[in-house]
Formats: C-alpha cells, sequence, structure tokens
C-alpha cells in the first residue's frame, strides 16, 4: 500500500488539478446523495450553530453545500493529506479551519473539540473503516452523525476480470511489467462490512444506498483521464506505470483492453452516533 509521502504527492502533483473536473459526474452524483440523506434528518435545520468536519475534505465540495443548506451559523473544519487540495477548498470555504495530515493521524487533531456532523469521503481506500470509526466516535457528539461514502472492493468487476485475463498476463510478461492486483487499497468488501464496523463502533445507521456509476474507456487515454488523473485508480496504475506507456505499450493496451465498459461500487451512509 502507498505511504504517506507517496499518496500527498499524488494528490498534490497529479489529482488536484484535476479533481474537480469529476468526469462522469461521480463526485457530483455521490454527494448529492449523501446530502440527501443528511437532509432527512433535522440536522441543517437547528437553530443551534452547526459544528462540521470533514476529513478528507479534498476540494471543499460537499462542506461547502452542506454549508449553503445549514439555516444556522456554521463552524467548518476540514483535514486533507494535500495542500493543494485544501488552497482549492480555502476558496470555496473562506472560514474554513484547514489542517494538512492523513486521516490515520486524526486523533492528533482538534483535540477538546466536538461535532455534529463528520464526513469521511472516499478516503476508506487508504485508511481502513475499521480505524477510522473510533477515531471519529471519539469527535461527535452525543447524537452526531457519521456520513460515509466510500468505494468497495465490489467495484470494477471488468478491470478485474481483464487483470486476471491470459492476455493481460502474457502482455505483462513480455512488457516486464509488474504483478499489481487492484486489490492494493484497502476499501471495505461490501455493503456487510461497512454495517458490521458501523454497528462494532456504536453507529446506528440511518440510511445506507450502493451507488454503481457506470464508466466506458474507449481508449487508454480516457482510462487515465478517469483513473490516474482524477483519481480513482491512481495507485493502480502509478505501480503499473501505465502512465508512462510507451506508443507500441498503448497500441497494445488499446488492442487488448479498449473499449471497457464497467462500473464502481460506492456505499454511501449515514449513521448516528448511540453507544458502544
Amino acid at each position: 500500500m502507498n505511504t504517506h509521502s507517496t499518496i500527498q504527492r499524488q494528490y498534490d502533483e497529479i489529482i488536484a488539478p484535476h479533481y474537480d473536473r469529476d468526469p462522469g459526474s461521480i463526485l457530483a452524483s455521490s454527494f448529492q446523495r449523501g446530502i440527501t440523506q443528511i437532509q432527512n434528518t433535522n440536522l441543517l435545520q437547528s437553530q443551534k450553530p452547526l459544528q462540521a468536519l470533514d476529513i478528507g475534505i479534498g476540494t471543499g465540495s460537499f462542506l461547502s453545500q452542506i454549508a449553503a443548506l445549514t439555516e444556522s451559523e456554521v463552524s467548518l473544519s476540514g483535514l486533507d493529506i494535500s495542500e493543494k487540495m485544501l488552497d482549492i477548498a480555502r476558496t470555496k470555504i473562506p472560514n474554513l479551519k484547514a489542517v494538512v495530515d492523513t486521516a490515520a493521524n486524526l486523533e492528533h487533531h482538534f483535540v477538546g473539540k466536538s461535532f455534529d456532523l463528520i464526513c469521511s469521503h472516499f478516503i476508506t481506500g487508504f485508511v481502513p473503516m475499521s480505524e477510522l470509526a473510533p477515531k471519529i466516535w471519539d469527535l461527535l457528539e452525543e447524537g452526531g452523525y457519521w456520513s460515509l461514502i466510500g468505494q468497495t472492493m465490489a467495484g470494477y468487476p471488468t478491470l478485474r476480470k481483464k487483470e486476471a485475463s491470459l492476455p493481460y498476463k502474457v502482455f505483462r510478461w513480455f512488457s516486464s511489467s509488474p504483478k499489481v492486483e487492484m486489490d492494493i487499497v484497502c476499501n471495505p468488501k461490501g455493503r456487510g462490512e461497512v454495517l458490521e464496523t458501523f454497528r462494532e463502533n456504536g453507529f446506528e445507521v440511518c440510511h445506507i444506498e450502493t451507488f454503481e456509476p457506470q464508466v466506458d474507456f474507449a481508449n487508454i487515454g480516457e482510462f487515465l483521464d478517469f483513473g490516474y488523473r482524477s483519481g480513482w485508480l491512481t495507485p493502480f496504475i502509478e505501480k503499473l506505470g501505465i502512465h508512462k506507456a510507451s506508443k507500441m505499450f498503448t497500441l497494445v493496451m488499446n488492442l487488448l483492453f479498449f473499449p471497457c465498459h464497467d462500473h464502481l461500487s460506492i456505499e454511501i451512509a449515514l449513521a448516528q452516533k448511540v453507544s458502544k
């Protein structure tokens, strides 16, 4: 799995400039579903000032939308591994209280504070949900909410089949490409693991939805725009070296593996802190 510095470099240098392009509007669609779940509570209508924290805030799109929908005053905090992502987030949320660090170190920040809403979106590939859950529980007010959005290992079934196919294995042997499984990230296996982790850590699930957006790649260029530059498969692609493909490599990849039609598997859930 990627080290802290590798992930930070990938987001600062590769992903941050392209993140808000959001090919296929997958981020926007996921965020809208997460916002709808929150709107189905009374959290945004409360007269009490809203204290919200976004772990892996990215470019701030989700939290800025929450702020616009909240009827009371808001105090917004964020943590992200990428300074470049936070630079963009600050333009959307001028009063953002931001920290640059990995979510694995969450317990070292926001000490003495508690939150009504904590969001963790698309970070369980780098920090396991089971590791995040107790940290989030400690920072939430009693009755506070955890908005979780994240991919699971059920995604990319077509790419996984291609990865295991004979043409891919032969091509990897001839091209001296390293063997890299798509499971190099630590996303949950599926909804069952998500629900079990919530339950074991004192959360009651208010709503959960599986979102399976389709993705279509006509060629390796479209695959890199989506998977490498937008962050969906950056660790996998970089380990294989596909982003540095020669013309011959690109030609063979286009002949063997494209066009490709696939789908992601994203769990979108809202859980409430009850007890351990």
